[in-house]
C-alpha cells in the first residue's frame, strides 16, 4: 500500500525500503543513495549494512537454488525427523550467516567498488532501494509472502525478469537485527523455523512459475 501510494499519488520513481531497527549514522546516506546513476537493467540497489557483530550483511550468499530449498522443505516435512530438522535448520542458518559475515569482514568492507551481483549473491532486505526499472515489471513486493523468504523471492523475480542487483559498499548503515522478532516471540527458534519453512514453500512455487504468471499474482491480490 505504501509503495502504491508513493508511486501513484506522489509520482515517486525509486522507493527505499528499510527496517525500523536501522541506524543512519551518516547524515548524507540517503542523499548519496538517491544521487546514484541507475543503469536501465538495475532493479535494486543495496549498500553496506553493518550488523550487531560488526560485519557487513550485504550481499547475502546462501543456498537458494530450487534443489536446495526442495531438500529443506522435504526434510522439514519428514515426520520422524521433524523436530531434529527444525533444530538443524535454525542452527545451520545461524552458522552459515556467521561464516559469511566473517568471510566478508576483510573481503567486502575494504572493497569500495560498486558490484553487480550474480550467481548465489543477492541483496539483504533490511535496506534496499527498488528502482523504476523494477516497478516496470512488478508493482511492489511479491504479495503472497508473510514472514521470511522475501529476499530470495526477489532474487528469483530478478532472474526471471532479466534485472540486476547493485551493491554499493561505500555507503554504510547499521542494523540492530531481529529486534522485532525478539520482542514478539518467546520461543523465537520455533517461530523462525516455522515461517522459514512456509517461506521456502512459497519460493518454490515462484521458481515454478513463468514471469507472466508471477505478474498475474500481483493483479490477483489487487482485485
Amino acid at each position: 500500500m505504501g509503495i502504491n501510494y508513493l508511486r501513484e499519488q506522489l509520482n515517486v520513481d525509486n522507493v527505499f525500503l528499510c527496517n525500523n531497527d536501522l541506524v543512519f549514522s551518516d547524515s548524507n546516506y540517503l542523499e548519496q543513495l538517491v544521487s546514484l546513476k541507475i543503469p536501465d537493467d538495475v532493479g535494486a540497489i543495496g549498500t553496506a549494512i553493518i550488523g550487531k557483530q560488526g560485519f557487513d550483511q550485504n550481499p547475502l550468499s546462501e543456498k537458494t537454488s530450487e534443489k536446495d530449498l526442495t531438500e529443506l522443505v522435504n526434510n522439514y516435512e519428514h515426520p520422524d525427523l521433524k523436530e531434529k530438522i527444525k533444530q538443524m535448520l535454525y542452527k545451520n542458518f545461524g552458522d552459515q550467516i556467521s561464516k559469511i559475515k566473517h568471510m566478508k569482514k576483510s573481503k567486502v568492507i575494504k572493497n569500495e567498488e560498486t558490484v553487480v551481483l550474480s550467481g548465489k549473491d543477492y541483496l539483504h532486505g533490511s535496506a534496499i532501494l527498488l528502482t523504476k526499472n523494477y516497478f516496470q515489471k512488478f508493482p511492489g513486493l511479491y504479495p503472497k509472502t508473510f514472514l521470511y523468504g522475501e529476499e530470495i523471492i526477489l532474487k528469483v523475480l530478478f532472474e526471471k525478469a532479466g534485472l540486476k542487483m547493485l551493491y554499493v559498499p561505500e555507503l554504510v548503515i547499521n542494523h540492530k537485527e531481529d529486534k522485532s522478532s525478539a520482542l514478539s516471540f518467546v520461543n523465537r527458534a520455533n517461530i523462525v523455523n516455522k515461517y522459514r519453512y512456509e517461506g521456502n514453500k512459497i519460493v518454490l512455487q515462484v521458481y515454478g512459475k513463468s514471469l507472466s504468471d508471477i505478474q498475474a499474482d500481483f493483479s490477483e491480490v489487487g482485485e
